[in-house]
C-alpha cells in the first residue's frame, strides 16, 4: 500500500513539474484563443452575463469542472476591470449554488492561473471551478487536475447534456 501511494505521489510530481515547467509559447491574439472562438463558445457555455460567461470545461479533470470568463479578451487578472472582477464573483457564486444541487459536493476549489509562468495554458483570464468532495484523496485530485489538459475531450453529446443541465440549473436558481 505504502508503495503504491509513492508511486501515485511521484508520478503527480513529476506529471506537475513536466506542467509547469513546459511552457510553449503562447499567442497573445483573441483571434488563437479558445475563450474567443465563437464555436467554442457557443458549445460550452451554460451562462451569459454582461461582461462574462460560465462555461464546461472540454477536459474536466473532476465531474462538474467548469470555467468563469470575461466576454472580453484579457489575458492577466490585473487587466479587468473593477465591473468585471464583480460580475465574475457574482457568476461564481450562482456556479456553486448549481453545482453543488447537480452535484451534491461539499467544497469546492476556485483557481486561476495568472500568466504562462503559472501554468496558464489559455492566455485568457478564467477561473477554474472544481467540486470537491467529503473523503477525496487531494493526491489524487491533484493528479487529475495536472494532467487533465492529456484526458480525451467530452463526447459532443455528453457535453450538451452537461451544458443543457447546468444552464437548466442557473435559471432555477435565477427565480
Amino acid at each position: 500500500m505504502k508503495k503504491s501511494i509513492s508511486i501515485i505521489f511521484v508520478s503527480a510530481l513529476i506529471a506537475g513539474t513536466l506542467f509547469l515547467c513546459s511552457f510553449e509559447e503562447i499567442p497573445s491574439q483573441s483571434v488563437s484563443c479558445a475563450f474567443c472562438n465563437e464555436e467554442v463558445l457557443n458549445a460550452q457555455t451554460f451562462y451569459e452575463g454582461k461582461g462574462a460567461r460560465a462555461v464546461v470545461d472540454y477536459k474536466p479533470a473532476v465531474e462538474g469542472h467548469v470555467l468563469v470568463i470575461p466576454n472580453r479578451h484579457v489575458e492577466r487578472f490585473e487587466q479587468l476591470s473593477p465591473e468585471e472582477i464583480a460580475e465574475m464573483g457574482e457568476i461564481i457564486k450562482k456556479v456553486d449554488a448549481a453545482v453543488k444541487s447537480i452535484y451534491h459536493n461539499t467544497g469546492s476549489l476556485l483557481l486561476q492561473k495568472n500568466g504562462r509562468e503559472a501554468g496558464q495554458s489559455v492566455p485568457h483570464v478564467h477561473f477554474h471551478y472544481l467540486p470537491r468532495f467529503e473523503g477525496d484523496s487531494h493526491l489524487l485530485f491533484t493528479f487529475r487536475f495536472f494532467t487533465a489538459q492529456y484526458f480525451k475531450p467530452l463526447e459532443p453529446q455528453v457535453l450538451q447534456k452537461l451544458v443543457a443541465d447546468l444552464h437548466d440549473e442557473m435559471t432555477r436558481i435565477e427565480r
